[in-house]
């Protein structure tokens, strides 16, 4: 007659499938939350990029096209851009501002901005405030589209209207992950008649 327990070689092979189970579970738990981390911290360096990306289109979108007898304000070069936009509520200028779109020297991309003002001030100018895009930019390239012939993207604006285009890279030093396409974005405001 038998008994009714485990012999000593079933108890052993279940606590090696069990050990053999847990530790592929463990693995498998390593593995995800190490993705996990990995996922957060890509996400999280396109978040700046994301962001900077739909902030420099609305900028450039929501550009003032000037009115008649009065050209917009606009001046480009290949490396910074000063024009008057309508900045987002909550940067403390409500209405019009000037900006200034400029590589800082320490490769922070960086959004200086103050009040335009339609008259002469009989004070002191308004203090100018800045806000950092971006860190850690090598280069900024800006090239125009201009509304009328010859096509083609320029190096610099000045001209008396809006330019059709505006193409901003930001390019970063070689061995930084972050890669982002350039930013093409069209003044969408007619001139006022």
């Amino acid at each position: 007659m038998r008994s009714k327990g485990f012999t000593l070689l079933e108890v052993l092979v279940a606590l090696a499938v069990l050990a053999l189970l847990s530790g592929l579970l463990a693995a498998g738990v390593r593995l995800v939350l190490r993705v996990r981390g990995t996922e957060a911290r890509v996400l999280h360096r396109h978040d700046d990029l994301d962001a900077t990306d739909r902030a420099l289109r609305a900028l450039v979108g929501g550009m003032e096209p000037g009115a008649v007898g009065a050209p917009p304000l606009i001046a480009g070069s290949a490396d910074r851009l000063a024009f008057s936009a309508v900045l987002p509520q909550g940067a403390g200028i409500p209405g019009v501002a000037d900006l200034l779109l400029a590589l800082a020297p320490d490769h922070r991309l960086v959004l200086r901005y103050t009040p335009h003002r339609h008259v002469r001030l009989l004070g002191p100018s308004p203090p100018v405030r800045e806000a950092t895009l971006l860190d850690g930019v090598a280069r900024l390239d800006l090239a125009y589209w201009p509304r009328t012939p010859p096509w083609g993207w320029l190096g610099t604006w000045d001209g008396p209207l809006l330019p059709a285009l505006v193409r901003i890279r930001i390019v970063f030093a070689p061995d930084d992950p972050r890669h982002w396409p350039a930013i093409v974005a069209a003044p969408m405001r007619a001139p006022a008649p």
